[in-house]
């Protein structure tokens, strides 16, 4: 699904409540809370939030997505009212419909959405894939190799007072390439 089928999601939403006799209430649409978009209607004695916002859920891994809600506002505000003063916060809205679209996948600037299942799954090939890549061989070069790079650990800032004894050069292989990397203190440095 793409974010196109979302919007298309908010519009029917909106056009419900609006074939229910609501129409929109200006007064209370300014400011903003982080939603992607939002409109509020009112009959005239109650006013309807409906929006699209982000979201993350942190409980079993990390899964980002976006949000369709539609909710009541409970606190005071008179619908149809010139003044703006009035802030509705979406953490306050008796929400009676939460649809949520969970990222599966993304390339660039495009996002595709899913299930929370669909989401999981891809989170866990996305995670397999990247151990995958991180397969290397490490080991410690001896005392001789802190006194060949003595001087690039010296060029950078906080480190021009190294000593060769305090530096650790570890040679990495991975994707087929040999990396060589200067551990100074808590700083490392990849050397070319």
């Amino acid at each position: 699904m793409k974010f196109e089928a979302i919007n298309k999601k908010f519009t029917e939403a909106v056009m419900e409540w609006l074939a229910k006799g609501y129409h929109i209430n200006t007064a209370s649409m300014g400011g903003s809370q982080g939603e992607l978009g939002r409109i509020d209607l009112t009959d005239g004695t109650e006013v309807i939030r409906i929006f699209v916002g982000s979201f993350t859920e942190r409980d079993n891994g990390f899964l980002e997505g976006v949000e369709l809600v539609a909710g009541r506002v409970t606190s005071k505000i008179e619908p149809d009212s010139d003044s703006d003063f009035y802030t509705i916060w979406n953490q306050n809205l008796e929400v009676f419909n939460r649809e949520r679209f969970y990222i599966v996948g993304e390339r660039r600037s495009n996002k595709w959405y899913g299930s929370k299942e669909e989401a999981r799954a891809a989170s866990e090939l996305a995670l397999k894939r990247y151990c995958a890549k991180l397969n290397y061989t490490s080991w410690m070069l001896g005392a001789k190799a802190g006194k060949i790079v003595l001087g690039k650990v010296r060029k950078h800032r906080g480190c021009s007072r190294a000593k060769a004894s305090e530096i650790r050069v570890e040679k990495r292989v991975y994707d087929n390439k040999v990396h060589y990397i200067a551990h100074y203190e808590d700083k490392s440095f990849q050397l070319a």
